[in-house]
């Protein structure tokens, strides 16, 4: 009898820890089990109301009593692309959980980067009800004041078949974000961003990155990709081509392998290398620059070993008009 009173407690207690609405899952202040939460408990949670996509909600006083835990419904459907920000404006520290219907946690943030603020970006996975919930409160329960964006777009925006159906544009609320959409949609996606009208946008210029909107086949949405992440060129229905200012080289690319982006500089692409890098002589096309003088002969960055060391067994060298490591014992 004392064996299977002990089997029917520990079933219990599993079951317990099933139940959404009355497991509490231990999340005291400083738990380390937060991020790895499975389910929030629902009556623990007050619906302070509802979000659209681009909503913005108010500015409301957070305290403990009578429930824990803060929240806003919204509607979303898989394959949404979807941004929760939970700021405080007065020294609160927020955690914040985006929920299925089903109370079980599919995003989780502490601390951004850079402030105590929370940030969760996420793809919204499939379930059989479009409800979710943005959940959130203080990390310490103290009493501060919270205000909830919802910022997101439908699977449509950023569907693609071929690299030619998505477009690199400068999004966000101050222009300063990278996005990769499908071409023609920015108008959509920009609808669905919370902006605060009272946000001030810094004057910084606009800083360009190398990367490029490419057709992820897998999932058949556009995504922007670093560019030495692309794979160029090679025997592919969905061939990728390298951005303005790069070329695909590599020499597979002869029996259709696939090929890296290099960057050209001077020349009629009329750009620099990046620190460390200087031009040299593009070895596929039919003019050299540093022997011939030709100033619209474009070129290459490659590693520039006058501010770079050379591996061991290697020397550098200047003798073809930019400094590079070749093998000890080898001659220009």
């Amino acid at each position: 009898m004392k064996h299977v009173g002990v089997t029917l407690l520990f079933a219990a207690l599993a079951a317990s820890c099933l139940d959404p609405a009355s497991d509490d899952l231990g999340l005291a202040k400083g738990d380390e089990k937060l991020g790895a939460a499975v389910y929030l408990p629902a009556g623990k949670i007050k619906v302070l109301g509802s979000l659209d996509y681009g909503d913005l909600s108010a500015l409301v006083k957070y305290s403990r009593a009578p429930k824990k835990f803060k929240a806003y419904k919204f509607a979303g459907n898989e394959g949404d692309a979807v941004t929760v920000d939970v700021r405080s404006p007065n020294g609160g520290d927020a955690i914040a959980w985006v929920l299925d219907n089903d109370f079980k946690v599919i995003g989780f943030n502490d601390d951004t980067a850079d402030s105590l603020d929370a940030k969760i970006s996420l793809v919204l996975p499939a379930h059989a009800s479009a409800t979710h919930y943005v959940v959130y409160r203080d990390y310490a329960y103290r009493t501060k004041k919270f205000q909830v964006s919802l910022s997101g777009y439908a699977a449509e925006v950023a569907a693609c078949a071929h690299d030619s159906d998505c477009e690199k544009i400068a999004g966000g609320c101050c222009g300063f974000d990278w996005t990769a959409l499908g071409v023609g949609q920015s108008d959509i996606y920009n609808a669905g961003l919370a902006c605060d009208a009272a946000q001030v946008c810094s004057k910084r210029p606009l800083v360009l990155i190398d990367d490029a909107a490419l057709c992820n086949l897998e999932t058949n949405q556009c995504e922007l990709v670093a560019v030495e992440d692309i794979a160029c060129g090679g025997h592919s229905i969905n061939a990728h081509a390298c951005p303005e200012g790069f070329e695909c080289q590599g020499p597979g690319l002869a029996y259709d392998a696939f090929g890296t982006c290099v960057r050209l500089c001077d020349g009629e692409a009329g750009q620099t290398c990046p620190t460390g890098f200087a031009c040299a002589d593009n070895p596929n096309d039919d003019c050299s620059p540093f022997h011939e003088g030709s100033q619209d002969c474009p070129t290459m960055c490659e590693p520039d070993c006058s501010t770079l060391v050379c591996d061991e067994g290697s020397y550098c060298t200047g003798c073809w008009g930019h400094f590079a490591c070749i093998p000890d014992g080898a001659a220009c």
